[in-house]
């Protein structure tokens, strides 16, 4: 039986290694605010909660979320000061990105992100 060089074996472990590291899909979903150049976006207005629990920082601007039904809570700049929107209900599929959009004097929606 002959003998494999250790140069030669090598690359045959690392190709065997590369073969079985596929990538999995992504497992959850992104939700990004449409800042619409706001300064004060993430501080007064964002993503105020999601399911009920309440956003902080920077997932105000945006967060990672698993997939199904959510309940997405927010604020948008041009609202009545503590004007309570409605929240939007919405299902979040796993690998794909989305962005809430304001639309001014009537609320806002959750998008499929440009470019995804």
């Amino acid at each position: 039986m002959g003998r494999i060089a250790p140069s030669i074996f090598a690359t045959l472990l690392l190709g065997a290694g590369m073969a079985q590291a596929a990538p999995e899909p992504r497992r959850e979903a992104s939700l990004h605010f449409d800042e619409q150049a706001s300064p004060l976006s993430g501080l007064s207005y964002g993503l105020d909660a999601v399911d009920g629990r309440r956003l902080i920082l920077d997932d105000r601007k945006a967060i990672v979320l698993d997939p199904g039904q959510r309940v997405v809570a927010y604020s948008c700049p041009g609202a009545r000061p503590f004007a309570q929107a409605q929240p939007i209900h919405f299902e979040f599929e796993a690998g794909t990105n989305y962005e809430l959009v304001c639309h001014e004097g009537r609320g806002a929606e959750i998008v499929v992100a440009k470019g995804c």
